[in-house]
């Protein structure tokens, strides 16, 4: 799972780069939310994990 969320990350970074480059002010901010919201994600997925793994939290 690491290995995609990087390639999914560089891959987000690559896409701002060429927004930035390109002076894409619209898309430099589509590349950012979604970058963003896959944050939100994982961290989310990562809390309920943490939460089953402990007894009396889940």
């Amino acid at each position: 799972m690491q290995d995609r969320s990087r390639r999914r990350r560089e891959f987000h970074q690559c896409e701002l780069i060429a927004c930035i480059k390109a002076q894409d002010v619209e898309g430099a901010a589509q590349a950012i939310a979604k970058h963003v919201g896959g944050s939100g994600h994982h961290i989310i997925e990562r809390m309920r994990v943490s939460r089953h793994a402990m007894p009396g939290l889940g």
